[in-house]
């Protein structure tokens, strides 16, 4: 897995993401046959021997990612001859980055690990609360909610790899006008991007968990994490602007103090409020980092976009064409088969497409010259 990181960086920073972005979902579609191969569809395993399956399968798949992100690598490592002395240059500036974020790191893993251990401990002290019922709830919220809700971070993740090398290499010609520009076009489209999104879950939240899970379970954490969405991505996007820019290290010690109130908050809130007072800290985490995160940018990056055309209209179209979807398609909830709630997602995006043309005709039949 370090191996993997470090030809992931390499991929991102020849701009040849596709590569180590195809890699991951291999490894990830590795890791499901392995696991369907691994666990019998009969229940005669131990529990001890399914988790033993489980890490063989994620091992397996991780090793069979870096052997293939090795070839790419050897593929297209640049074949120029070069001095000693210019092979090692290189050292003494990634040191200067590595080193300072190598402790905050270290600092942000050792209180996200502390965090998660505490969080069942504390759930036992809500009123009515078991062992059971606490690793229960947090399993639901933690383990079937929150990647629901990052899945479709998915492309956004690859796209603000790009960002990486591309505020870099501006930063080094300081084009503070391209800076300002590409950030901007990039919050944009995410907001935009983050707000369907958004509504798409909290609309059709409950269908989702019972495809997936074959129960309703994680679809009332969907409907209260749902409308964080857009500050999650934009979170997302953010960091990866401000890592191009130089600000790598800021990012990193906003991140420790997030989970260090995190802790703080976790700590009081989940004996009285149960797992929605874990919901809750997510909220106002969030929100917290992002802020920190969106101030920083614009003190080094001069932004300038449209509320209204990123976020407003995107969302009142969302909100148009999951209406439509639901009056059209009367089979809801637990009765959706597979294919049928297929064709509502297909529905859902033609008709937010149609919508969301149609802004750009009229505005363009406005602005034309009569």
């Amino acid at each position: 897995m370090a191996l993997s990181s470090v030809f992931s960086g390499y991929f991102v920073a020849i701009r040849r993401v596709p590569v180590g972005a195809s890699v991951q979902v291999l490894t990830q579609l590795l890791k499901i046959l392995l696991t369907v191969l691994f666990l019998p569809a009969e229940n005669g395993l131990s529990t001890e021997s399914a988790i033993s399956r489980l890490c063989l399968a994620s091992t397996l798949s991780e090793i069979v990612g870096a052997i293939v992100l090795l070839f790419f690598y050897l593929l297209f490592l640049p074949r120029g001859e070069g001095t000693e002395k210019e092979k090692y240059r290189p050292l003494v500036p990634l040191l200067s980055i590595t080193l300072p974020l190598a402790f905050p790191a270290y600092t942000r893993q050792a209180l996200l690990t502390l965090e998660h251990s505490m969080i069942p401990r504390r759930l036992l002290k809500h009123e009515g609360a078991t062992m059971g019922s606490a690793l229960a709830d947090y399993g639901a919220l933690h383990g079937m909610a929150l990647p629901l809700l990052l899945y479709p971070l998915s492309p956004l993740s690859s796209f603000s790899s790009l960002l990486v090398p591309e505020f870099a290499e501006l930063k080094s010609t300081n084009d503070r006008a391209k800076m300002g520009s590409i950030a901007s076009r990039a919050l944009s489209y995410t907001l935009s991007y983050a707000s369907v999104i958004c509504v798409f879950l909290f609309v059709f939240g409950e269908e989702i968990s019972n495809l997936i899970y074959h129960t309703p379970t994680a679809s009332t954490h969907l409907f209260v994490l749902a409308p964080i969405v857009p500050l999650m991505y934009l979170d997302h996007v953010t960091d990866a602007i401000l890592k191009g820019i130089g600000e790598h290290v800021y990012s990193m010690w906003v991140n420790i103090t997030d989970s260090l109130l995190s802790i703080v908050l976790l700590y009081f809130l989940l004996p009285h409020l149960g797992i929605f007072g874990y919901a809750v800290v997510i909220i106002v985490m969030e929100g917290y980092n992002f802020l920190l995160s969106i101030l920083r940018l614009r003190r080094r990056v001069r932004l300038s976009f449209s509320l209204t055309s990123s976020f407003v209209y995107p969302m009142l179209c969302a909100m148009a064409s999951s209406l439509l979807t639901v009056h059209l398609f009367h089979l809801n909830g637990s009765t959706t088969p597979y294919f049928f709630f297929f064709l509502k997602v297909i529905f859902f995006v033609a008709i937010f497409l149609l919508f969301y043309k149609a802004k750009g005709l009229i505005m363009r039949k406005k602005l034309s010259p009569r």
